[in-house]
């Protein structure tokens, strides 16, 4: 009882005790204790919320939530930023939650024991990294398919019944330390074989 009084005293009780706590929580990164706490941190935020305020944003290179755009591709979207590779992304994401990804992945663990095969670690998080980029292989797959103008739920469709997509071989077990370091020397764009085995042996 005594904890719940001590703490009902130190909740704020006037504005400038509010505006002092709203400080206080930001400078500490810390959850404001009560819901109307929480709506005055919701309302200082850096967000615009009318139209004029976003435009004035994007006028200052500010994106919707008020924060600065990447400095080259700023205002580019879609098919006008130098990263487009013709809309791929959402068919990677789809093949990625695909059943068959799920169960190439408990293959690889299986057959690498459930274990990584960097640092020999068994516990922890792991990842079933592919050896040959899954970019690599949608552009070959999109490379055989693409003068067939299909939508995506037929590629989809394609996509489960395309082979190099889940041979056991393109997939090797790492941790999750394991494979953020690999990504960092290596990168994520073009990975290869040659990588992986100078990788594992180094």
């Amino acid at each position: 009882m005594l904890k719940v009084i001590e703490y009902a005293s130190k909740l704020p009780r006037t504005k400038k005790q509010l505006e002092a706590s709203l400080i206080n929580c930001r400078k500490m990164n810390a959850m404001p204790k009560t819901k109307k706490q929480l709506d005055q941190v919701r309302r200082m935020g850096t967000a615009p919320k009318t139209k004029k305020q976003l435009e004035t944003c994007r006028l200052n290179g500010l994106n919707q939530k008020g924060r600065p755009e990447c400095g080259w591709t700023r205002g580019l979207t879609g098919k006008n930023t130098p990263h487009w590779k013709g809309g791929i992304t959402p068919l990677g994401n789809k093949i990625r939650n695909l059943l068959q990804n799920k169960e190439w992945i408990k293959s690889v663990f299986k057959r690498d024991h459930y274990t990584c095969q960097k640092c020999k670690r068994k516990s922890g998080y792991l990842v079933a990294h592919h050896i040959i980029s899954l970019s690599i292989l949608i552009d070959n797959f999109l490379n055989k398919y693409s003068k067939f103008n299909y939508n995506i739920q037929h590629l989809i469709k394609l996509a489960i019944n395309y082979k190099p997509f889940w041979f056991l071989k393109k997939g090797i077990t790492f941790c999750s330390e394991c494979h953020d370091e690999f990504h960092a020397k290596y990168g994520k764009a073009i990975n290869t074989l040659a990588q992986v085995e100078e990788f594992c042996n180094g």
